[in-house]
């Protein structure tokens, strides 16, 4: 189950995620039917981009949890069983063994995460506020309007600020991993 997403599209979740939220969909219904609403709620589209961090969350949920279970998995029983006779408890062997051993998982994950998030069109498309753009619908535009030196401008501009946000996201994970272990 927790694999589910990784064999959907993002778009085919998009709109299967629309379908339940719509004006007239499964979630409005139920929340009618229980008597929690009166009349259904515009949740499509929210200008604060709930959805689209719903959708987020659950398409790239998986992929974390594979390059974390594989990190977890890799641990040794001995290093664990080590920390259990030198007196760890079970959140010390965590804080103090699982954690600094799979930070680079962890730091992969959110890299990858991070840059497929930030240039992810379909979800922002489909379930994002109509009040604001992302980067890659504003590249669309230009391009579509036959400005391909503004489009290249913002492609450019996604490229260093994933550069960017990846390199601060594994300084950032190995300050707080550092701290944890002091």
């Amino acid at each position: 189950m927790l694999k589910a997403p990784l064999l959907v599209h993002g778009l085919v979740a998009a709109f299967l995620f629309i379908n339940v939220i719509s004006y007239h969909g499964i979630l409005n219904q139920l929340l009618q039917g229980i008597g929690l609403w009166d009349e259904p709620h515009r949740l499509q589209n929210d200008r604060n981009a709930i959805g689209v961090l719903i959708l987020q969350t659950w398409k790239n949920m998986p992929f974390a949890l594979l390059l974390l279970t594989g990190a977890v998995q890799s641990i040794s029983d001995d290093v664990l069983d080590a920390a259990r006779d030198l007196g760890a408890g079970s959140f010390d062997r965590f804080r103090k063994v699982i954690a600094p051993l799979t930070v680079s998982a962890m730091q992969a994950a959110l890299i990858i995460i991070f840059i497929g998030a930030l240039a992810d069109f379909s979800f922002q498309v489909i379930a994002g506020p109509t009040n604001r753009q992302s980067l890659s619908q504003l590249m669309v535009f230009f391009k579509d309007g036959g400005r391909w030196n503004d489009a290249a401008v913002v492609g450019v501009s996604l490229m260093i600020i994933a550069i960017a946000g990846s390199a601060l996201l594994a300084a950032v994970s190995r300050i707080v991993m550092r701290g944890r272990i002091a």
